[in-house]
């Protein structure tokens, strides 16, 4: 289902909030607020049950894309009742994680976990981080090839202590950076559904307020020695006229990355974007049709509620590695067509 009018006043009922929470990007603080809508829980064996307060499981329970976490719609009134039922859940044992929904500084979800991201800084003792990094849990060196940088494994219940923790450490010299290895959602930027060339004005038109593509085509149609990484939400691994290489997937949804859900339709718009094959007498033409794409299977387009909410949901470590393994294969540019949400100074190293 698109996104429709209903849904977006939906949506504007569930991000409405107040409060004050933050972390901090490198050394800029980031100030959060709470969704007074939903939680998110999470079990770590197995889906998290629903809450015996959830009449409707349909409208007022959904899987996050993220193994583990679940959304739940709550009716709370202020950021400490919020709290109150965090701290009730967490109390009852019935869940190894709960956290309230938090909104970052554009208004989109941002939901600490259980894992921290850490960076020691290059003049602080290696050691003595890592001696204090597993105070709080086990630990993964040099997290997906990037010197210095960490992945701890908490022990911690409550994203409201993830947040506390995290900005403790944050402020000490040592350390780069300290962030959550938080989910976020983004906005998946307009990609148009024009079936056929003449009707891509982006491309060339008579006007000529277009990108030059025809022209820059006299030059170069592109070269398939030329790998283009789109980290999105997964490329139709099955497409016809798509010119493209098998991906991978981080999200741990599908293999290759291909779709996962009937929502996962953005990374394969944008592949079209770029790579298209031309004069094949089908569909449209990308902007360098002789150059491959490869899926970069980062996100999961949200389906939550019975709603394709036009999102994409993401763990930072996913991104990490999506990026990383961009390098290792050997793609020469990568596409990043989303934006928003809450920063990650994990991402950005």
């Amino acid at each position: 289902m698109s996104l429709s009018i209903g849904s977006i006043a939906m949506l504007s009922a569930f991000f409405s909030s107040d409060g004050t929470h933050y972390y901090t990007y490198f050394d800029e603080v980031q100030h959060l607020s709470i969704d007074h809508t939903m939680i998110a829980v999470y079990d770590n064996n197995k889906s998290p049950e629903v809450p015996r307060f959830v009449q409707d499981i349909d409208n007022e329970y959904a899987l996050s894309s993220v193994p583990g976490f679940a959304y739940v719609k709550v009716n709370a009134n202020s950021s400490q009742a919020i709290s109150n039922i965090v701290e009730k859940l967490n109390d009852s044992k019935r869940y190894d994680f709960v956290s309230p929904v938090f909104l970052s500084q554009d208004n989109l979800p941002y939901v600490p976990t259980q894992h921290l991201m850490a960076r020691v800084a290059v003049d602080a003792n290696p050691i003595e981080a890592e001696q204090l990094l597993q105070k709080f849990g086990s630990i993964e060196k040099d997290y997906s090839g990037i010197d210095n940088l960490y992945r701890v494994s908490t022990t911690l219940t409550s994203g409201l202590e993830v947040l506390d923790i995290s900005n403790e450490l944050a402020s000490m010299p040592m350390f780069e950076f300290v962030e959550s290895d938080a989910i976020s959602w983004k906005n998946s930027y307009y990609i148009p559904n024009d079936p056929e060339f003449a009707q891509q004005w982006g491309l060339s038109q008579s006007n000529n307020h277009d990108m030059d593509a025809v022209e820059a085509w006299d030059i170069t149609f592109g070269n398939e020695d030329v790998t283009v990484v789109i980290l999105d939400s997964g490329i139709d691994q099955n497409h016809t006229d798509i010119n493209q290489l098998p991906g991978q997937t981080f999200t741990g949804a599908s293999e290759d990355g291909d779709p996962s859900n009937s929502c996962d339709n953005h990374g394969t718009a944008v592949a079209g974007c770029v790579s298209a094959i031309m004069d094949n007498n089908l569909g449209v033409v990308g902007v360098a049709p002789y150059c491959t794409v490869r899926a970069g299977k980062i996100f999961n387009e949200i389906s939550i509620f019975g709603f394709c909410l036009g999102f994409l949901e993401s763990q930072d470590s996913w991104t990490v590695n999506g990026l990383t393994w961009s390098a290792d294969v050997g793609a020469k540019v990568t596409n990043s067509s989303w934006g928003g949400g809450a920063g990650s100074a994990s991402i950005s190293t």
